[in-house]
């Protein structure tokens, strides 16, 4: 039923973006995913064609006090019936005042700074529909309200009153994690209703940004329960979470570092993420710059201390004591061109991901990308472990109307 409403509510917001006086933009976007080994699941393509098509739309009034903004979302699937899904980014009223502003509606709220993981971004859900590593989050409805203090420092105050499970792939999905997924279950008899709550405190201390974070509620992490035929439940439960992000410029360094602690029932971790980028400037005489990320994550759950607390369920970090060494290219020319080849090793069973990504503009109304992801080493204990027949490149090609 939910995604039934958002289906039609985005494509009421695609046609209101083509008022013509509304300030609006669109995006169409051709997606082509290539995979170079025969699938574990012969449902599996070798190949896969999908479309996507996105809106924005802007008003500002009140001398830009007030503003409404919409982005609206869809994607149609050549193979995966599951991935034809449709999301309301965001549909937000914000009203600002000198020392306060007021933000009601689907909202998308982005925290941290590490490059191979954000350990304590906790408002948003994952569309894990537009890839297990996507960046990209499904909307979130909340209250929140910004209180504006002296130096640049800003308490944030939620209200979160909708949960949403996270989508997967169905049986022709691929890439996919394991078996077929089945209903979300909850800890909690509120369900997806549960009231979470969360607060942040931000500041900026000379080169130096701090936030200081914490959440309870429903576990925007899944912990997923294998059954007797394969499939999987996922299992949401209600937790604690506190966390600090700190990122701080000194020069030509940027040092990054996300420390999260998380308790449940009687269960409780620390996570953290750690590196730092230092950018080559005009290298080789020419206006491109190099950065060079090298960062480390460590997570308490390790396989043997999860199964302890949570027998039978597997466990949905795969990062557990990993390094992660990347490049970055900006060009830094007239087609925005950039690059970016990360590798991440865990140090305990030599596992591998290693991940490439790269955008050019065409013209002023066109952009290619071009994604790409090799599993190699997995271990049967890891949860990469079913993709490991799954690398792949993917181009994308995107019009802005």
């Amino acid at each position: 039923m939910l995604r039934k409403y958002t289906l039609w509510a985005a494509i009421g917001g695609l046609i209101l973006c083509e008022q013509p006086l509304a300030e609006w933009s669109t995006e169409l976007g051709v997606d082509s995913t290539a995979f170079f080994h025969a699938p574990l699941d012969s449902r599996q393509p070798q190949q896969n064609i999908s479309l996507s098509l996105q809106g924005s739309y802007y008003h500002d009034w009140d001398g830009g006090y007030q503003n409404l903004s919409f982005h609206p979302f869809i994607r149609v699937d050549q193979h995966d019936q599951q991935r034809n899904h449709a999301d309301i980014r965001e549909l937000s009223w914000i009203k600002a005042a000198n020392q306060w502003e007021l933000r009601v509606g689907i909202r998308q709220e982005h925290w941290g700074v590490a490059e191979s993981a954000n350990l304590v971004d906790i408002i948003n859900q994952r569309d894990t529909l537009e890839g297990l590593n996507s960046a990209e989050k499904l909307g979130q409805p909340m209250l929140n309200l910004a209180l504006i203090g002296e130096q640049g420092s800003t308490l944030d105050l939620f209200w979160l009153p909708l949960f949403r499970p996270l989508a997967f792939n169905g049986p022709n999905g691929r890439p996919r994690l394991g078996g077929e997924i089945q209903s979300a279950t909850y800890s909690h008899d509120d369900g997806d209703r549960h009231q979470d709550i969360a607060l942040r405190w931000s500041t900026t201390l000379a080169n130096a940004d701090l936030g200081l974070s914490w959440f309870r509620g429903t576990n925007r992490e899944a912990t997923l329960i294998p059954t007797a035929n394969g499939q999987f439940i996922p299992q949401y439960d209600l937790i604690e979470q506190s966390g600090l992000d700190l990122q701080w410029a000194v020069e030509s360094w940027l040092w990054k570092a996300e420390i999260m602690h998380r308790q449940w029932q009687n269960a409780h971790y620390l996570a953290a993420v750690g590196g730092f980028e230092y950018t080559f400037n005009g290298v080789a005489n020419s206006p491109a710059d190099l950065g060079v990320v090298v960062e480390y994550l460590n997570d308490q759950r390790d396989t043997a201390d999860w199964q302890n607390f949570h027998p039978g369920r597997m466990l949905t970090t795969p990062f557990d004591d990993d390094f992660m060494i990347g490049l970055r290219l900006a060009v830094n020319n007239l087609a925005s061109s950039d690059a970016f080849l990360g590798l991440i090793v865990d140090r305990n069973n030599g596992s591998r991901l290693l991940s490439f990504q790269a955008n050019q503009r065409l013209s002023e109304t066109l952009q290619l990308s071009l994604s790409a992801q090799w599993y190699s080493h997995q271990n049967s204990t890891d949860l990469l472990y079913s993709l490991r027949q799954d690398d792949h490149a993917r181009l994308q090609l995107t019009w802005y109307l």
